[in-house]
């Protein structure tokens, strides 16, 4: 697994330059939610194709409050790591707040997140 874990900083430095490989850690951070977000499904397409393009809305812009509040506290002291912990901690708030308004208004989920499926 360490062999994996090491293969970002050379495909960094390959296709950026040695610069950016200081960004794989800030890069780890966003994936994983990334990964929240893929495994969440399309839910901003499910909520425009059912008619909840308004409460969509409204989650985005909670999210958008979240990330601006969390980018205020977290960027000044951690830096890069701050914005990508924000970055990380909006996606998976907008992803699961969409997905508890899918699975309250329509009974079931459209991710695969066994906690929520139930």
């Amino acid at each position: 697994m360490k062999e994996v874990c090491q293969l970002g900083k050379p495909v960094l430095s390959l296709l950026f330059g040695s610069d950016f490989t200081v960004a794989y850690p800030a890069m780890v951070i966003l994936v994983l939610g990334l990964f929240v977000n893929s495994i969440s499904g399309s839910t901003g397409v499910f909520m425009n194709m059912t008619g909840r393009q308004k409460a969509f809305r409204n989650i985005a812009m909670n999210a958008s409050g979240v990330n601006i509040i969390l980018n205020l506290i977290l960027t000044p002291n951690l830096g890069i790591y701050g914005a990508a912990i924000s970055g990380m901690a909006t996606i998976i708030f907008w992803n699961l707040y969409t997905l508890a308004y899918i699975k309250k208004k329509h009974g079931q989920t459209i991710g695969y997140l066994p906690l929520l499926v139930r």
